[in-house]
């Protein structure tokens, strides 16, 4: 995975989106994931995306969808891989049979969620 504290972009998106905790907590992210590839992110996307409500996945694709328009910030690489992972979250996925079950999140900055945005953003970057 790239290293999103080195693409001045990402960084700047999330330093002026989140709090400081969820700062510390997309850190704690950065490093666990810092040497996983494309499939274990997407993997894990698609794993995720199942213990956050729709109105979260639908969120993070309108937020997608205005990230995807940003002139001079964004490349045709970026909407590329913005694209794949539109695909990812619009993607009907079945829980595999005895999987644990949790309850979706409703809120769109917390936990899960935001580890799927987190890796929403490895996954483009």
């Amino acid at each position: 995975m790239k290293d999103l504290s080195n693409h001045a972009f990402a960084y700047v998106l999330n330093s002026s989106l989140l709090s400081p905790e969820e700062q510390e907590e997309f850190e704690k992210f950065r490093n666990e994931y810092k040497n996983k590839n494309k499939r274990q992110i997407s993997r894990d996307i698609l794993r995720l995306k199942s213990r956050v409500s729709q109105d979260v996945i639908d969120q993070h694709i309108q937020n997608l969808d205005a990230l995807a328009q940003m002139q001079g910030f964004v490349t045709d690489e970026t909407r590329s891989n913005i694209e794949y992972v539109k695909r990812l979250l619009s993607q009907n996925t079945r829980v595999r049979p005895g999987a644990n079950s949790y309850p979706p999140q409703q809120q769109y900055v917390s936990g899960t969620s935001l580890l799927l945005w987190f890796l929403i953003l490895a996954a483009i970057w």
